[in-house]
């Protein structure tokens, strides 16, 4: 499968072939602290193509070693709907 990305005022997007990799059973987990994912636009991409997302408080990028039990419970919790 191809993907591609268009870009548009320094600011990268999946396009739909990109995207539907992402549709069947996907989870973004996204700190409010990280400075490079956390952003309204991709917020809002996440939200107009209808995929799974959370937004993890106090947390920047990493994740998974800041919050790792909550991460892995959220992980398990989704994997399991």
């Amino acid at each position: 499968m191809k993907y591609s990305k268009v870009v548009v005022q320094k600011e990268t997007y999946f396009d739909n072939v990109a995207i539907d990799v992402f549709r069947e059973k996907a989870l973004f987990l996204i700190g409010d602290s990280d400075k490079l994912i956390y952003h309204p636009s991709v917020i809002k991409i996440l939200k107009i193509n209808n995929l799974h997302y959370k937004i993890i408080n106090d947390t920047g990028h990493v994740i998974n070693i800041e919050q790792p039990e909550l991460i892995n419970k959220e992980i398990n919790t989704f994997l399991l709907t």
